[in-house]
């Protein structure tokens, strides 16, 4: 049978590894970029912006996404943007064309896994986690869910550390209309701009681990669905268990990428009065993933300041 992997996030906890690993599968195909954008889009009030109302908005180029297409030697001549925003457009339009595009990428491709991995996706509904998954299944697909959590202190960090990281490459204000942590204020001194993001709901909508968790293991059975650790990525066992999880042979992939950061932030470290200061903003989720994930308590520096 077939298999659909949606990717829930959360951002900056390893998402584009997943992505990156999937695609170097020999029966996958990737579509067209890694995060589609769809469902966050038309549901969820704080991922508005990736909603394309006007076909002039088309115009505007975005070469970053270029590499990211699947078949670059086949698209070299095409302007990507167009296409990606033309593809979100007409998806978040007419959103059943998502089950109907998969569904040929692979049919067309001959292929046994797909997937959409975009980290805005933590916060849907239980409603379009069912939908989603009854649509693909009327097509013969199986849809599986991958979450990726990451220490909340850490997530932030790394979602500032991003920001801050494109200064050396644009101004203020072009950072500041780019759509990555849109919350995340450039203009000010890093340490602060960290307390303020920490405290937006960007950042709780985005580390609310618990909701997605549970909606997850109210609607499916344990077999549907699989939580990481950011840690996991690093281990040696990782393929195995997505190996597992996929019933896909991950065994030839190349263990080089273990502990490699893709899309990674710079190495600065988190200063640790500012963890102690941040990591209480972020108890429950810390309680819940105590008693839940009881193994992230190896990892997360954040439980120091906790009392469980």
């Amino acid at each position: 049978m077939n298999k659909f992997v949606l990717g829930l996030g959360a951002q900056r906890a390893g998402t584009t590894f997943l992505h990156h690993t999937l695609s170097q599968l020999k029966n996958s195909v990737a579509p067209l970029i890694k995060e589609m954008h769809i469902w966050d889009a038309l549901e969820i009030e704080l991922c508005k912006k990736w909603r394309i109302y006007n076909p002039e908005y088309l115009a505007f180029p975005n070469k970053k996404l270029l590499k990211k297409l699947v078949n670059r030697d086949e698209m070299a001549l095409i302007n990507n943007s167009i296409i990606v925003r033309g593809t979100r457009m007409d998806f978040q339009n007419s959103p059943y064309k998502y089950f109907d595009y998969f569904n040929y990428l692979l049919e067309n491709f001959k292929q046994d896994l797909t997937f959409d991995i975009t980290p805005e996706y933590i916060g849907l509904k239980s409603e379009t986690l069912n939908m989603i998954n009854e649509n693909f299944a009327n097509k013969n697909i199986d849809c599986k869910f991958i979450l990726i959590i990451r220490d909340p202190v850490e997530r932030c960090w790394s979602a500032v550390k991003s920001k801050f990281n494109k200064r050396e490459k644009l101004s203020l204000d072009q950072i500041r209309y780019t759509h990555i942590n849109e919350a995340v204020d450039p203009s000010i001194p890093i340490n602060e701009s960290m307390i303020k993001y920490s405290k937006s709901a960007d950042a709780i909508f985005r580390t609310d681990y618990k909701k997605i968790i549970e909606r997850l293991k109210k609607l499916f059975d344990k077999e549907k669905y699989l939580i990481l650790i950011y840690e996991d990525l690093e281990k040696k066992d990782i393929f195995n268990k997505l190996g597992e999880f996929l019933d896909i042979d991950f065994s030839y992939l190349n263990t080089n990428l273990l502990g490699k950061k893709i899309n990674a932030s710079n190495q600065e470290k988190l200063d640790e009065n500012l963890r102690k200061e941040i990591a209480p903003l972020f108890i429950d989720t810390y309680r819940y993933c105590a008693k839940e994930l009881p193994e992230t308590k190896k990892y997360w520096q954040g439980y120091k300041y906790i009392d469980l």
